[in-house]
């Protein structure tokens, strides 16, 4: 089995501000140093997977906190979960492989499935410079 991980990344605040939302939420998470105007962070739940507590974090995150808001989450190296929020709402979600987990799926489960790829687009074009990557 590969690597099963997850992380969110917030655009639009500040590490101690993010800090302080994470605890005042009973949210323990290892919280990276920013990069450019990013800052990462994993706690148990999205590490774990739980594709509901990433939905409902980064509508809170982007509600409360930070305008944007990515979700990464990848399953034995195998399979790619991508979420975006912005501003309290879910933008957009990409699964490379969303029959992965079904004990019988069909042709059409084995393939990339993306939701609202101009939004996805959108969002990334406002949050990320040439400079950044």
């Amino acid at each position: 089995m590969g690597a099963t991980y997850g992380n969110i990344s917030v655009k639009g605040t500040t590490r101690g501000a993010l800090l302080d939302w994470l605890k005042s939420k009973g949210i323990a998470a290892f919280v990276g140093s920013p990069e450019g105007d990013w800052i990462a962070f994993s706690d148990e739940a999205t590490d774990g997977q739980d594709i509901r507590w990433i939905q409902d974090i980064v509508r809170s995150l982007t509600q409360e906190l930070a305008p944007v808001c990515i979700a990464i989450i990848v399953y034995d190296e195998e399979n790619l979960y991508l979420l975006a929020a912005k501003n309290g709402q879910l933008e957009a979600r990409y699964n490379s492989c969303p029959g992965m987990m079904m004990e019988d799926p069909g042709e059409q489960d084995m393939r990339p499935r993306i939701e609202d790829a101009p939004a996805l687009v959108n969002l990334l074009d406002g949050a990320i410079s040439l400079e950044e990557l």
